[in-house]
Parts: structure tokens; C-alpha cells; sequence
């Protein structure tokens, strides 16, 4: 799916410089999809114009955000547990 390609190199690049943009246009006046980290929302716009391909597109990279940024949250999270462990001695 070429359209999943294409929200993956754009989408993560500004993602991740913490920047509210455009992530996908079907049109150069339809926003489609925008990611805003600092609210960590998506929004979606004239979602009427979208193929299934596009949209099917859209539903995995939400997927992918959301569930990614829960497993750093998770990762970070253990990573400090296991920190305090061995600080304290304790067995893993």
C-alpha cells in the first residue's frame, strides 16, 4: 500500500521534530491527516474524499502511533523499576 509508505516517511520525520504539519493530502487543499504531538491527537479532515486505500493508509499509521508511543511509555517505565532494583539490591 503505497499510501502507508508514503504517511510513514513523512509522518514520523516531522513527528518526531515535535512540529504541528500536514502528515498526508490527498488534495492541496484537504487535510487529511494531521499528527500534533504536544496534544497527541489526530485530526481528520474531509474524510469523505478518502478511498478505502487511503483510509485503510490512515487507520494503520494511528494504530502504529498510538500503540507505539504506549510501548515506550511501558519500556521507560520498566527500564526505571529495574534501575531501582538493582540499586537496592534486589533479584530481578
Amino acid at each position: 500500500m503505497n499510501e502507508t509508505k508514503t504517511l510513514k516517511q513523512l509522518g514520523w520525520k516531522i513527528y518526531k521534530k515535535r512540529q504541528n504539519q500536514i502528515i498526508y493530502q490527498k488534495y492541496s487543499s484537504e487535510n487529511l491527516l494531521i499528527l500534533r504531538k504536544s496534544e497527541k491527537y489526530v485530526e481528520l479532515k474531509n474524510i469523505h474524499s478518502l478511498t478505502f486505500d487511503e483510509f485503510e493508509a490512515i487507520k494503520l499509521a494511528y494504530k502504529e502511533f498510538t500503540y507505539g508511543e504506549f510501548v515506550k511509555k511501558e519500556l521507560k517505565k520498566n527500564r526505571k523499576e529495574i534501575e531501582e532494583m538493582k540499586r537496592d539490591g534486589k533479584n530481578l
